[in-house]
């Protein structure tokens, strides 16, 4: 930077409606007084008055006037990003713009959020996956190997420590193995609530049933086709069966030989049989005084004809259930079916 004398500082001052109030000057890290042409006094380094030309205020009141966009500005750069302004109203960069996003979600966001690159959650996610992606070769970050790997050992470590911790404590590796441990909590509830555990409490089964309501469509989580579908899949009786076309589905028991049975033997096309639990009629029951949701095995819309699959011993020994299931389905007026099935043959139709 070029050196400057005390008469050069003095002149710099005055060309810019400055007036230099220091007697001296040494170098341009020196703190110097002078009266901006605001009039407040200021102190500053010689070497920021040159960049700013006077003071904080001043400064910043330019900046606004340099880079302030009016409404048909903002406008046109929501365009330029392929994106639709709805807003009617411009205030500031810091106030909420109400938008349609190049995703075609509505969403609301900041001018400078925009500016720097943001969209809307949904774009947000999509971003989120890519990036993911490149870095960790999965969607979610957390499923990576190297995530996985690494929380399995934490998570082997946290259970040994807290079954050794346990053992000390209680004798057993859980602490509610303990029957004392057991026989406390439950005189705790009683005290507490009447109850020896809070879940049966009127007002929570109440507030359990609104919530899965609301969010399911049913009193019972496990009611609603999705989380039955989910819990399927995590169960280990669950197989993969091919068919002819070599489509793979998950079934379960003998729903694989009626499946081959109905395609190959009954000429049915695959397209006309379903087994998504998705797609199934929703047919409610009532047993043992509980409102149950019972999912059938196969569906045959055109014929609107349930199977439901069974083996001699899962028929018999649950034999009542069975038939309220085949009867409440009969009075909606479905065609049901049930197919025996022993050693991979078909014994009866009942």
């Amino acid at each position: 930077m070029k050196k400057y004398n005390f008469d050069q500082v003095i002149e710099i001052f005055k060309n810019n409606n400055c007036e230099l109030l220091s007697k001296e000057y040494k170098n341009n890290t020196s703190i110097l007084e002078y009266k901006c042409k605001c009039n407040n006094k200021i102190e500053m380094t010689f070497k920021k008055y040159l960049v700013q030309l006077c003071c904080n205020e001043c400064h910043k009141k330019t900046l606004q006037r340099i880079y302030k966009y009016d409404f048909d500005q903002v406008k046109q750069y929501f365009e330029n990003k392929n994106c639709e302004l709805i807003s009617t109203e411009y205030i500031n960069n810091k106030t909420d713009l109400e938008y349609i996003c190049e995703c075609k979600n509505r969403s609301k966001i900041t001018f400078k959020s925009f500016l720097d690159g943001q969209r809307c959650s949904k774009c947000a996610i999509e971003k989120r996956k890519i990036t993911n992606l490149n870095i960790y070769g999965n969607e979610c970050s957390m499923n990576s190997k190297e995530k996985i790997e690494q929380r399995k050992q934490n998570q082997t470590e946290l259970t040994k420590k807290r079954k050794s911790t346990n053992l000390k404590k209680y004798g057993v590796e859980i602490a509610t193995q303990n029957p004392l441990i057991n026989q406390k909590r439950e005189e705790t509830n009683l005290e507490k609530y009447g109850v020896i555990c809070p879940s049966k409490l009127k007002e929570c089964e109440d507030k359990r049933k609104c919530t899965n309501l609301e969010r399911y469509g049913f009193e019972h989580a496990i009611q609603n086709n999705d989380v039955y579908q989910k819990q399927l899949n995590h169960r280990k009786q669950f197989k993969e069966h091919t068919l002819p076309s070599g489509k793979i589905v998950k079934i379960q028991g003998y729903e694989g030989i009626a499946l081959d049975m109905l395609i190959n033997k009954y000429n049915y096309k695959e397209e006309d049989v379903l087994i998504d639990r998705k797609l199934f009629p929703k047919i409610l029951y009532k047993y043992k005084n509980k409102n149950r949701r019972y999912f059938v095995d196969i569906f045959i819309p055109h014929e609107n004809k349930i199977i439901e699959v069974k083996s001699k011993f899962t028929f018999r020994i649950n034999i009542v259930q069975n038939m309220i299931k085949a009867l409440y389905a009969r009075k909606l007026g479905y065609e049901f079916e049930f197919w025996i099935i022993d050693r991979n043959e078909l014994l009866c139709i009942i």
